[in-house]
């Protein structure tokens, strides 16, 4: 399900959205993957990262424990 902005504001004023972490962040797959990919690339340049990994994520309906 997706939210207006107008109702996302609406639930937030119901108290914490954010399950515990201190924000949240919402990019689309190919801005995330594009994001990821420039970190990758650039840490590889100087010997510095994380071998790639590959996951898939179920996400819950809101409201959900």
């Amino acid at each position: 399900m997706f939210y207006s902005l107008e109702q996302l504001l609406e639930k937030m004023k119901q108290g914490s959205v954010t399950l515990g972490w201190g924000a949240v962040a919402v990019y689309s797959r190919r801005q995330l993957n594009r994001l990821l990919e420039q970190q990758y690339l650039q840490r590889l340049a100087e010997n510095n990262f994380l071998p790639p990994f590959s996951d898939i994520l179920k996400r819950k309906a809101v409201g959900q424990t």
